[in-house]
């Protein structure tokens, strides 16, 4: 399934556009839902930027949760509808920071993916047992 890019009309108003970015990237099949809730022009400047394995009940259930019963049932008929869940000839860009919705992590595209970052670990503090060299308060005459 791809992930996209995409600007987002409100209600299909040009002066409310809300741009879906890399780091809040629509699916394949949430961009029908967005065109049923905004409506067909709604949708603009559409580019696909990474591509992930989702199964499509599994999908449907995530749009489910996202946008409710009737625009999903709407958009993709019945429980066992097919839902097109891929962009046809398209070239993906390498090397593009995005965050996967479905893990909740920030990934690259292509390639391997990175190393994670070793996290210092520093020394335990140890507190001495007994008093400490605190200052004694000074006594009223």
């Amino acid at each position: 399934m791809h992930f996209c890019t995409v600007q987002v009309a409100i209600s299909g108003d040009i002066q409310q556009v809300v741009h879906r970015n890399a780091m809040s990237p629509v699916s394949w099949p949430e961009l029908e839902v967005l065109r049923f809730v905004h409506g067909e022009d709604a949708i603009t400047e559409i580019k696909p930027i990474a591509r992930i394995d989702q199964g499509q009940r599994d999908e449907r259930e995530r749009l489910t949760l996202i946008y409710g019963r009737e625009p999903v049932e709407k958009c993709f008929g019945a429980r066992n509808s097919q839902i097109e869940m891929e962009a046809y000839d398209v070239k993906l860009v390498d090397g593009v920071q995005w965050l996967n919705p479905i893990t909740n992590h920030i990934e690259t595209t292509g390639g391997a993916p990175p190393e994670p970052e070793d996290i210092p670990v520093l020394p335990p503090r140890v507190r001495k047992a007994g008093p400490q060299n605190l200052a004694q308060p000074e006594k009223p005459f």
